[in-house]
């Protein structure tokens, strides 16, 4: 049975705050969860406010949050593209990239691990964080749940409060952090009762005035979907200056390092010394590289042109896993060699950047070195095998 406890007056307008009964907590956190995981897109703008008074801090940030549920053969179960004044955060589903619009300068990490999202300041108390906890929430018997109804306006709304005692609610949620703190951890989420979407969490204690509000905005799940090339950071390379890594480059006439690796889909190894008398034109690659993709069709012209010659492409990935490398084949049709688990080698010759292209002699010595592809590239490297199989 609902019941009205108190009357309160603001500048937006009557508010009324109405309680239930406990046992519809977990009916409208269900609501919830369900939601935002049936969504395959997800756009919202989040603002988040710190006031530790006790400490005397207060900051607030703001990012625009754009996350595609599509694709969830990847570690977190999504990609993303996350902003605000400063940068552009980009994951891809292999990698993730940042661009800094203070310098204009791209960098680049690989092989993202799990660790390395939960350290996100942007996941903190998020949808996504939500979206993974909400079960957790709603089976959970230790917590103490409480649920009000309250009117803003011509607005109904639903605040749920949840004490979770000496446990904090970690990044991604998917789990609780323990705590040795002396306080609770007390988490009041305001869900709009129309569209079962949350726009607010405040975390707080039971001890202090301390809290972090963070606010959602602007939620869509059917935004519009963002341009595939949008994903790579080599859409991004006119803008922004690629910060690489100081490796020391292969230089045209140096022996080039042997290697041996697997060759994918096969039962076989290959390697530089059994291609002596060959001349060789090395690709490393990766999934996730619009030129890579603009690339193969080149490649695969090459290999068909020079298949009577003594002439060989050898593909090498860095660092995508076997599905993804079956996916790029089979989608763009690769007629090449490709070997896996490249990323030793791809650091042995100074690869920082996606495609690269290393031709090698008949005797085993670099010819050219050719970073990124276009039209221009792709001709300069055809007259280059040209040259060496006369």
């Amino acid at each position: 049975m609902k019941y009205c406890s108190t009357f309160l007056f603001c500048f937006f307008g009557l508010i009324i705050v109405c309680g239930q009964k406990d046992s519809s907590v977990d009916s409208t956190l269900n609501k919830v969860y369900k939601r935002l995981n049936n969504a395959k897109f997800l756009r919202y703008d989040l603002t988040r406010e710190s006031d530790f008074s006790s400490e005397d801090y207060k900051n607030t940030t703001s990012w625009k949050c754009y996350f595609d549920f599509d694709q969830r053969e990847n570690t977190p179960g999504f990609r993303f593209q996350i902003e605000n004044s400063q940068f552009k955060e980009i994951y891809n589903g292999t990698e993730t990239f940042q661009l800094n619009k203070q310098n204009s300068s791209l960098e680049i990490a690989e092989q993202i691990s799990d660790k390395s999202f939960d350290t996100k300041s942007y996941f903190y108390n998020s949808l996504i964080t939500l979206r993974n906890i909400l079960p957790l929430i709603i089976s959970d018997d230790q917590a103490v749940k409480t649920i009000k109804d309250s009117v803003i306006g011509k607005n109904l709304y639903q605040a749920v409060t949840v004490d979770l005692g000496k446990r904090r609610i970690n990044n991604l949620g998917t789990g609780f952090d323990q705590m040795t703190t002396e306080y609770n951890f007390i988490y009041e989420l305001m869900i709009d009762k129309s569209s079962s979407f949350p726009l607010q969490i405040i975390q707080k204690n039971n001890l202090n005035r301390d809290f972090i509000k963070t606010i959602f905005k602007n939620i869509e799940t059917q935004p519009k979907k963002l341009s595939e090339s949008s994903w790579f950071y080599s859409t991004y390379k006119n803008e922004f200056k690629l910060q690489k890594d100081e490796k020391k480059k292969l230089s045209a006439g140096s022996l080039a390092p042997e290697f041996e690796l697997k060759v994918f889909n096969e039962n076989r190894f290959m390697s530089l010394k059994n291609l002596k008398g060959d001349v060789i034109l090395l690709d490393f690659w990766i999934k996730n590289c619009n030129a890579c993709i603009e690339s193969v069709p080149h490649i695969n012209a090459l290999q068909e042109k020079f298949k009577n010659k003594k002439f060989k492409v050898i593909s090498i990935n860095s660092y995508d896993s076997l599905e993804k490398i079956g996916w790029f084949s089979n989608k763009y049709k690769v007629k090449y060699p490709i070997l896996s688990n490249g990323k030793t080698v791809a650091d042995t010759y100074a690869v920082t950047a996606f495609p690269n292209f290393i031709l090698i002699n008949q005797s085993g010595k670099i010819v050219s070195v050719t970073e990124g592809f276009d039209e221009k590239n792709g001709l300069k490297i055809e007259a280059e095998i040209r040259n060496l199989i006369k």
